[in-house]
Order: structure tokens, then C-alpha cells, then sequence
């Protein structure tokens, strides 16, 4: 009986709080590794989003968004806003990540927000892209926020 109770001691003990910290563990590590590959996809957005602005490929950054980004308004409204913004500063010449930011939002699932301060030939623009993981796993744009700095 004695040792029952030592073995059911040792297991209460023991065991499972061991078990509980390797659980804890792992799934924070599991965690750790989506979110770095998450924020990886999220630049390589921006990435490309920075690419099409500088070559004016802006239906290409209306087509290859989130289906919610391109609910807002049509392509050609999109592209003609953006080749008034272009004429206006000119072409871009450098951008700078400020921040990421990753969250849990009810309606959206894990968001992603990236800031960069763009500098382009007339001015410079703090820029926001917000991203989101469709349902196929593929990270897309579905807001692009841009503020003239002084």
C-alpha cells in the first residue's frame, strides 16, 4: 500500500507537471516558428508591393491583393489614384522598415501590420500594409495605408 501511494505521489508530483512544462514548451516553439515564417511572408508581400510601386505596376498590386482589399473600389480607381500619388512624389527611392506587429483579431484571424517609412524623389510617406493568411495558406495585402511625413 505504501508504495502505491509513493508511485501516485511521484505521478501527482512529478510526472505531470514535467509533462505539463514539455507540453508548454513545444507548443511555444510551434508557435515561435509561425509566427517567424508568418512575418517572413508578410515582408516578401511588402517586398513585392514595393517592387510594383516602383516599376507603376499598380493593377498588379489590385489583383495579387485579398479579396476584401479589392471589394473597396474598382482596379481602375485603385491604379489612377496611385499614378496621381506617383506624380505627385515622383518615383520611389528607398524604404525602411519601422515596425511589425502581429495580432489576434475575431473577424480577420492573426493579422499583420508592417510600417515602413518610404522616401520618394518629392516627399516622404509612412506606409502601413496590412496582411492576412487566406484560407489556401498564401499571405496576402488586404489594407495599404499611406500618410505624406513632413
Amino acid at each position: 500500500m505504501m508504495q502505491l501511494s509513493l508511485l501516485t505521489y511521484l505521478r501527482n508530483s512529478i510526472v505531470r507537471p514535467l509533462a505539463l512544462v514539455v507540453l508548454t514548451i513545444g507548443f511555444s516553439g510551434l508557435t515561435a516558428c509561425s509566427i517567424a515564417r508568418d512575418q517572413a511572408d508578410a515582408r516578401a508581400v511588402a517586398g513585392r508591393v514595393h517592387s510594383e510601386i516602383s516599376t507603376s505596376n499598380f493593377a498588379a498590386i489590385y489583383h495579387e491583393s485579398e479579396p476584401r482589399f479589392r471589394s473597396v473600389g474598382n482596379e481602375a480607381d485603385f491604379v489612377s489614384t496611385f499614378q496621381k500619388f506617383q506624380q505627385t512624389l515622383g518615383s520611389l527611392k528607398r524604404e525602411d522598415e519601422i515596425a511589425y506587429e502581429t495580432k489576434l483579431d475575431s473577424t480577420l484571424g492573426r493579422t499583420h501590420v508592417l510600417v515602413f517609412e518610404l522616401e520618394f524623389e518629392q516627399g516622404r510617406v509612412r506606409e502601413s500594409l496590412l496582411m492576412v493568411r487566406s484560407p489556401s495558406g498564401k499571405m496576402e495585402l488586404l489594407r495599404l495605408d499611406l500618410q505624406p511625413l513632413k
